[in-house]
């Protein structure tokens, strides 16, 4: 696969999952939207990566990446990055998945949604 295919996968997989992020929350599951809105970031950053001609790091944690990415992080964005990772793992894991649900209710939901957003929004751009 070449890595303009590879761009690809990642630009296709992320708007497929921006699409199911966005069913969720219409649906009221509000913590896998936001399993699902970590996925997008996720998946833009490794095409980000690949447009830098960078070497995949298999990571979930979306801070690691934006670094290995070189995208600029100021401190508030690592904050944010770090939380964002949490949706990932927090969603997955029965131990954790109860105390995400009661977390990730509507309000909660629509904040860290549309900060998501600004960051998928301004890294498409970069693909």
């Amino acid at each position: 696969m070449s890595v303009s295919d590879r761009i690809q996968y990642w630009k296709v997989s992320a708007a497929r999952d921006r699409k199911t992020a966005e069913t969720l929350y219409k649906s009221g599951d509000y913590h896998w939207s936001l399993f699902f809105w970590h996925l997008v970031l996720e998946k833009l950053i490794k095409a980000i990566i690949l447009v830098n001609h960078k070497e995949l790091i298999y990571t979930h944690n979306v801070l690691n990446l934006a670094r290995q990415a070189g995208l600029a992080i100021s401190s508030k964005q690592e904050k944010e990055l770090k939380e964002i990772t949490s949706f990932n793992l927090e969603a997955r894991y029965d131990n954790e998945k109860f105390s995400f649900y009661k977390k990730a209710k509507k309000q909660f939901a629509d904040q860290w949604i549309a900060i998501c957003q600004s960051y998928a929004n301004d890294w498409e751009g970069l693909v």
